[in-house]
């Protein structure tokens, strides 16, 4: 399975600087488990990731 990428846009960014470091870390720490579930095929269940049931390959966080 290849592991998604994104490129953050100038919105995501100023966004993100305005967290505190403690929020930042956090948000990091989410997106490595995401990526960790996405190469195993099995999420955190802290990260609470559910599937659409009308679109493959396609996941939420909630």
């Amino acid at each position: 399975m290849t592991v998604p990428t994104f490129e953050p846009v100038a919105r995501f960014l100023a966004e993100f600087h305005r967290l505190s470091p403690a929020q930042q870390a956090a948000f990091r720490h989410a997106v490595a488990l995401f990526r960790d579930g996405l190469t195993s095929g099995s999420f955190h269940p802290k990260l609470r990731v559910k599937s659409f049931k009308s679109e493959s390959g396609v996941y939420e966080m909630t």
